[in-house]
């Protein structure tokens, strides 16, 4: 039996990930049995849902309670320094997006763990989604083939939320185009518009558009091929369910469903595309070193 602890209850994706591991028999061997974070009353109420009997307030009273933890605090400023008592303990971890907002903090977090040989895994939940599996698996038969041309990948941005602004949402469209389109662009380019921002993302052969919609509700992508234009809306039905069962996986085998570097890429790519629209330059990506 794995125990895990859940530390940021502010977010649905607690009471989701702590239903889903109660009720679902996939996961029979992982109970929740820890819960904590900065706000008391969430805390409690998801402990009293979900009928857990630690709620803790500090991730250092969590350590000797559990064998796995997951950090879905909304803000991520606040996901390094709740992850590193864990990590210091040897405790693989879930880091629900954004991995980091700030770049090195990211790196540091990721080499150490690679160091340490803690598993560690995270980020959107929407690079599980069946549609973006998809258009994925598309988008790597046109590249091998050359008849990719480029594509656009549209997702809601919240820019003025409260929880790191542009970083609190932006990071579910980076890691969809990411999943859809790899882990090498070469530069982007963005501009902002009120609270929209548009970014051209270019590869080695074609461009990619991340239209990021202030208030929107819609996920969709598309794929330019010289054939065809490929488009999905895509669904969220069952993205936690994936999320949950790549986290038990990386539980009973000790392997991450991705590495480090593209663990913290996501972050890199944020961070430029800000950098982009504040500063109304082109600004280089290419590869991640930790």
């Amino acid at each position: 039996m794995f125990k895990i602890g859940i530390i940021g209850t502010e977010n649905s994706h607690a009471t989701a990930l702590a239903t889903l591991f109660r009720d679902d028999p996939d996961f029979s061997d992982i109970q929740v049995v820890a819960v904590g974070g900065d706000y008391p009353e969430s805390n409690q109420k998801l402990a009293e849902e979900i009928g857990i009997n630690s709620v803790v307030q500090r991730p250092e009273d969590m350590v000797s309670l559990v064998d796995a933890v997951m950090i879905t605090a909304r803000d991520g400023i606040y996901h390094a320094p709740f992850a590193r008592p864990f990590l210091e303990a040897g405790i693989p971890l879930f880091i629900d997006k954004p991995f980091t907002v700030d770049l090195a903090e990211g790196k540091a977090l990721a080499k150490e763990a690679r160091e340490r040989g803690v598993p560690v895994m995270g980020g959107s939940t929407l690079k599980y989604a069946y549609d973006v599996l998809l258009l994925a698996n598309e988008a790597q038969k046109r590249l091998a083939s050359e008849e990719l041309c480029g594509g656009c990948v549209t997702a809601p941005l919240h820019i003025d939320s409260p929880y790191s602004g542009f970083f609190f949402y932006s990071s579910h469209l980076v890691e969809m185009s990411l999943a859809i389109f790899g882990y090498h662009p070469k530069a982007v380019t963005a501009t902002r518009k009120g609270e929209h921002v548009t970014a051209l993302v270019d590869y080695e052969s074609f461009s990619v558009t991340n239209a990021f919609v202030g208030g929107g509700k819609q996920y969709a992508a598309q794929i330019f091929s010289k054939k065809q234009i490929y488009t999905r809306d895509v669904e969220l039905t069952f993205i936690t369910k994936g999320i949950a069962s790549d986290f038990a996986t990386m539980l009973r085998t000790g392997k991450m469903p991705q590495s480090y570097e593209e663990l913290v890429y996501p972050v890199l790519y944020m961070n430029a595309i800000k950098e982009s629209y504040e500063n109304g330059k082109t600004v280089p990506l290419g590869k991640l070193e930790l």
